[in-house]
């Protein structure tokens, strides 16, 4: 959440480029919303207490930038690793966001992250239903 908010703000004000920029932020916005919601959902689950997912995500929140790409070159990364960062949809998130706000790219051209992101959005969101159905 850290990235789409950083990104989308910076990116919006530093640059205006297009009318249809809002847009694109928005919709590509959406849908990393979406997949970051549905994967914090299944994660929340297999902690007891609310507190304590809330300390894991204080945890992960560092790695899951570097993985990203944003901080630390991807060609750089162990071939695991960047198997690992596939998972997360920050790392997608983040990735589109930067090429929509700082390297003027229309959501088109940011089709892998966007679909990417879709396919986490429906991985995860088949996830959460089997959890939360499981918890009833």
């Amino acid at each position: 959440m850290v990235g789409l908010t950083l990104s989308a703000r910076l990116g919006v004000k530093l640059r205006r480029r297009r009318a249809g920029d809002d847009i694109d932020f928005s919709e590509y916005g959406l849908v990393e919303s979406a997949a970051l919601t549905l994967l914090g959902l299944i994660i929340a689950e297999l902690f007891e207490r609310p507190e304590s997912s809330t300390i894991a995500l204080v945890a992960t929140s560092i790695p899951a930038l570097f993985l990203s790409g944003a901080s630390f070159p991807v060609d750089a990364q162990a071939a695991w690793v960047r198997a690992l960062s596939v998972v997360l949809p920050s790392t997608f998130g983040i990735r589109g966001f930067l090429q929509l706000g700082e390297m003027g790219a229309q959501l088109g051209e940011v089709w892998r992250s966007w679909g990417a992101l879709w396919l986490q959005v429906a991985v995860y969101g088949g996830g959460a239903w089997l959890v939360v159905r499981r918890r009833r």
